[in-house]
């Protein structure tokens, strides 16, 4: 994507300025384990705002996560694990309609639509170092191990319908 240093100038950007805006869930956490620790959590959630009094997810909202993870050390180094699963993120669904002659794209309902569920495996190894003023942490991450596609967005591309009308393909990024 280009650069765009006034983030209002970029293509597709829309002004969302709800009346209010709520957050609300409950998470349960567990943990354990003294030779290696472990945890486990489950949340149920929402974050929406009202919008021409409707509310509407937000861009973030996840309904459903279940995250949990461990963690084995060896002296000073570290060795851990994090799985996490949670809801597909909402995504608004754009069509292409004839106004006037001309042929816009239109948003429908904002957020209605809800894209795969997430799911991913994480590790990292870390290695404590004592230095003069105390300590100093190193490590190396791999991020979803498994190299799952997890959908975060709706891409659009602009195509040609069977009778020659311009229209819109959506895939997932």
């Amino acid at each position: 994507a280009p650069l765009v240093l006034v983030a209002e100038l970029r293509a597709g950007r829309v002004l969302v300025a709800p009346a209010r805006a709520e957050t609300r869930g409950i998470e349960v956490l567990l943990s354990g384990g003294r030779r290696v620790p472990w945890w486990l959590g489950y949340s149920v959630s929402r974050a929406e705002d009202l919008i021409d009094g409707a509310w509407v997810p937000r861009s973030w909202d996840q309904r459903r996560a279940l995250d949990a993870g461990l963690e084995y050390e060896l002296g000073r180094w570290s060795l851990n694990a994090a799985a996490s699963v949670h809801s597909g993120w909402p995504g608004t669904v754009v069509t292409v309609e004839q106004v006037g002659g001309q042929f816009v794209a239109v948003a429908g309902p904002r957020n209605a639509l809800r894209l795969r569920s997430l799911r991913r495996l994480d590790f990292r190894v870390s290695r404590e170092l004592a230095v003069e003023v105390g300590a100093l942490r190193l490590f190396a991450e791999l991020t979803n191990f498994t190299n799952r596609h997890n959908p975060c967005c709706l891409s659009y591309e602009e195509v040609t319908a069977g009778g020659g009308d311009p229209t819109l393909r959506a895939e997932e990024r």
